[in-house]
């Protein structure tokens, strides 16, 4: 269904949040076409956020919006400084804290713990009658967590029970941030949201104290992540009655110190957060309401198995929606359940309602402000896509023809562009993949205005859903000026036709991982958020390439969808050993050629060569191009795998070719006597030993995974791989023959 698939999505831009990079927010429009509403998906690290954050978030969202209706600037006033406030609040780790309560039982000890998930919401209507009688912030917040402490207890019959309680972490009264009165919630009665407030409040609806202490709500309106907890201990509920357990648990939250959320000690197995009433803001030209979809999963599984068991509530769209997150097996689904139903009735009593049914999830919905409680869409479902229709620059090339294959065969219609003075020409230029089923081929060139299409080319190419750039002159030692015509100002020549004629279109974009140049001093991490690293091009190539990135994320910024694949070394194909027709210009051969030619290499133990075969490359590219709701943004389409160089010297030996590793002088020397047989080989050779090197360390863990999860795994590179590639490249001419080697079986 539509709501799986956005969930995915959603999944998949929470994992791309790489905090080292500073990628803190992501934010995608589903646009839903005729008739369907569109869904804006709004995702931030929580280093950056946190519940009361996210309502000046949105509060600040619509006021920029409605200023954009009305033609004017949004002119959002300033708040206090969030590292101001960082910097003078010392985080009292140095203090250790012991347990607060006895260890829960635990019901399955082994194996590793999953998060589980069960949901259970009160009607408009009680939940009214709920509010009514407790308010919205404190009085409320101990219901609820007396209600969970009493079902707790009737589970594991302990006398106490620990509880880890999140707050907003801000300061309402001046007294600091680890005093009482720090709860998260505010001190006076609700009502309208008094000036200074925007209507924001710690609770989002509630009037916060009177300012008599200067400092008291400072940091009510500033975004950032204050979030603190505190320690509580519950008694079980022995003989005293519901209204005085209420009164009990809301006196010791009072009481109890705020502390940071890094703090030492014996952390509480059971963790509540009770995240306050959240209305969207009120405003009918804006047309907002809250999705019933979940905005994918907000925390991986080690997270969100911290604690043995979380419940989380809030009220939205007028309904307390709660959430139990619970480690499995650690506590069984039958102890959670009951767990759950204990304190679904006690909620449920306290608003004169029987208690609903609660349902269980099917991810987590842990840090999930806006949960409606809606349940998942019953009965089975089939996603039935539609072959997207996707138009290929570059089917020519090494890559592009690949990428051709990989597309055809997930059932994609490909128009491919290819240079030629008609469509009958192109066709004979692209060979025999012009006869694959699905494969259509128009004359047209991308260095020219309008991609020189024919009226009936340009008809075809206007259906594309995809276009896939992957034309690109790769010679590392080239003309800057030919360059950076061909891959970069070809780039925007192809960017203002896709605005001219097929605006819907997704990009795809063909980059190198080159762009990353190098950089001096230690070594920089270079991971799919990053593109300005102080780094030094190398090549003209490798600037090129920058530029042309630069260009296809200024487009991003426009609205449009827009997607780079950056891969290193493009090695052989995995099986075959196959390489590219202009093996000459490729850096790796011409120093495996260099090698051959001296008799000797020199010795590098800790160089190593990432292997991307060129099948796997496109299929993970092809892969990502065909799916409808990829996100957006960088892939880094590299093999996980090393080989190191010395190990990689060791297979060229084994397939024949009398090599010795050497030290460097000894090297160069043979190098320096190949040169009067093969200067050119010799000095290319030389050229790439004597580079340094980058500096930067290439991080492709979340494409990886990303990848993983469509079913495309880099196979490792072997011997018996190196030496497939090597004959390929001796068959072609460009390496000489090597002697008869032993049968290869690694």
């Amino acid at each position: 269904s539509e709501m799986c698939i956005r969930d995915s999505l959603c999944t998949e831009l929470h994992r791309s949040l790489d905090p080292e990079a500073g990628r803190l927010l992501r934010v995608h429009l589903f646009a839903g076409g005729p008739g369907v509403e569109d869904r804006l998906a709004v995702i931030a690290h929580h280093l950056v956020v946190d519940g009361l954050s996210w309502r000046i978030l949105l509060d600040d969202l619509a006021a920029a919006y409605r200023a954009e209706l009305a033609g004017a600037p949004a002119e959002l006033p300033p708040t206090a400084d969030f590292y101001e406030w960082a910097a003078a609040s010392p985080p009292d780790t140095a203090a250790v804290h012991g347990a607060v309560a006895p260890l829960l039982p635990v019901d399955d000890p082994t194996g590793d713990a999953e998060p589980a998930t069960l949901t259970w919401t009160l009607d408009e209507r009680a939940t009214e009658r709920l509010v009514a009688r407790h308010g919205r912030a404190q009085r409320l917040e101990a219901v609820l967590l007396s209600a969970f402490a009493d079902a707790m207890a009737d589970w594991s019959g302990q006398p106490s029970l620990g509880v880890e309680v999140e707050t907003h972490g801000r300061d309402t009264h001046g007294r600091g941030t680890s005093g009482p009165n720090t709860n998260g919630h505010p001190p006076a009665a609700q009502g309208t949201s008094g000036p200074g407030t925007n209507g924001r409040g710690p609770d989002a609806h509630g009037t916060s104290a009177p300012r008599t202490v200067p400092d008291a709500g400072r940091y009510l309106d500033t975004v950032g992540w204050f979030t603190a907890v505190k320690w509580v201990a519950l008694d079980a509920p022995g003989d005293r009655s519901g209204e005085r357990r209420i009164r009990e648990a809301e006196e010791r939250l009072h009481r109890a110190a705020q502390l940071p959320m890094d703090v030492d000690g014996i952390r509480p197995e059971v963790a509540f957060n009770y995240l306050g009433t959240f209305r969207l803001p009120d405003e009918p030209s804006l047309g907002w309401s809250v999705a019933d979809e979940q905005a994918g999963s907000a925390r991986c599984t080690t997270g969100d198995t911290l604690y043995r068991v979380r419940l989380t509530a809030r009220v939205v769209g007028g309904r307390l929606v709660t959430d139990l997150v619970y480690a499995w097996p650690r506590l069984s689904h039958e102890n959670a359940e009951r767990v759950f139903a204990g304190f679904a009735r006690t909620v449920a009593a306290a608003a004169d309602a029987a208690p609903a049914p609660y349902a269980r999830a099917a991810v987590s919905t842990s840090g999930q402000l806006l949960h409606t409680g809606a349940p998942a869409p019953r009965g089975r479902w089939r996603v039935v896509r539609e072959p997207v229709h996707a138009l290929l620059t570059g089917a020519t090339g090494y890559l592009g023809g690949h990428l051709l294959t990989e597309l055809a065969e997930r059932g994609a219609r490909v128009t491919c562009l290819v240079r030629g003075e008609s469509d009958a020409a192109a066709v004979r230029r692209l060979g025999g993949a012009a006869g694959t089923r699905g494969v259509d081929v128009i004359a047209g060139d991308i260095d020219r205005e309008g991609l020189g299409l024919s009226p009936a080319g340009l008809a075809r190419a206007r259906e594309a859903q995809v276009v896939v750039h992957a034309a690109a002159d790769t010679r590392l030692v080239a003309s800057p000026t030919e360059l950076e015509r061909t891959n970069n100002l070809a780039v925007r020549r192809l960017l203002a036709w896709i605005d001219a004629e097929a605006p819907a279109a997704r990009f795809h974009h063909v980059s190198t991982l080159a762009v990353s140049g190098g950089v001096d001093g230690p070594v920089r991490r270079f991971s799919e958020a990053d593109l300005r690293i102080g780094q030094v091009f190398r090549t003209p190539y490798e600037r090129a390439k920058f530029r042309a990135e630069e260009t296809v994320r200024a487009w991003a910024l426009t609205g449009r969808q827009a997607y780079i694949h950056r891969s290193g070394h493009i090695a052989a194909h995995s099986r075959t050993g196959a390489f590219q027709r202009n093996v000459q210009d490729n850096r790796i051969y011409q120093t495996v050629r260099g090698y051959i030619l001296a008799g000797a290499a020199p010795s590098r133990p800790s160089t190593t060569f990432e292997f991307s075969h060129v099948d796997t490359v496109a299929a993970g590219i092809a892969a990502i191009a065909a799916h409808p709701h990829a996100a957006p943004g960088v892939y880094h389409v590299e093999t996980p795998h090393t080989v190191a160089h010395d190990e990689l010297v060791d297979w060229m030996i084994e397939h024949g070719y009398p090599i010795s590793l050497t030290d460097d002088d000894t090297f160069a020397a043979a190098l320096a006597r190949a040169e009067r047989d093969d200067p050119m080989t010799a000095r290319l050779a030389s050229t790439w030993f004597q580079l340094g090197d980058r500096n930067v360390a290439v991080d492709s863990a979340w494409t990886t995974s990303v990848l993983d999860r469509l079913g495309v795994r880099f196979a490792e590179p072997s011997a018996r791989w190196w030496s497939a590639a090597l004959t390929w490249a001796a068959t072609v001419g460009f390496l000489p023959a090597s002697a008869p080697a032993p049968q290869l079986t690694r």
